[in-house]
């Protein structure tokens, strides 16, 4: 049968639990403008809250993921930090132990000049060979120079007339 030969035609008579599936009042006739517009806030206030919700739990999830990727970072980075402290004291080690090894090396030589002359090979005090300034090479180990060569005149040419006669 159908709804409308059940209760006459009269939307009235039609079962309450029906009227609430439908999300009406049992009074339509007292709805007015106000009333609509009171649900209609209503139901945005609630979907916004729903909103609300749902946009806080996905920037909870987000925070989570974050706060782990941080974790992951901090933890690669104090693993990177000790492997290169690590490394670090491995290098001053090596380092320090070639120095020490020169050193070594240095003081079983026995003592030298430190211009590169050994004392052995120093004429004795009283004899009339010296040591003059000129007679001594630019660098401790050229034997080849013996001293500075002295100032030339540089030839002049029409190119390049600089107007000093030495260089």
């Amino acid at each position: 049968m159908s709804l409308e030969k059940q209760g006459g035609g009269d939307p009235r008579s039609l079962p309450h639990e029906q009227d609430m599936d439908i999300g009406y009042e049992d009074d339509r006739v007292l709805q007015t403008f106000e009333g609509l517009e009171q649900r209609f806030r209503d139901d945005i206030m609630k979907l916004s809250k729903e909103q609300t919700d749902a946009e806080d739990a996905e920037n909870a999830r987000h925070r989570e993921k974050i706060n782990a990727i941080n974790t992951q970072y901090e933890e690669q980075l104090l693993a990177l930090r000790s492997r290169h402290a690590s490394r670090r004291e491995e290098f001053l080690r090596r380092e320090s132990q070639a120095r020490q090894q020169q050193y070594q090396q240095v003081v079983s030589m026995g003592p030298s000049d430190p211009r590169g002359y050994n004392a052995g090979t120093a004429p004795p005090s009283g004899s009339d060979y010296y040591d003059s300034y000129k007679e001594r090479g630019r660098f401790p180990s050229n034997d080849r120079e013996h001293g500075y060569e002295p100032r030339v005149p540089y030839p002049r040419g029409r190119a390049y007339d600089t107007g000093s006669r030495y260089y």
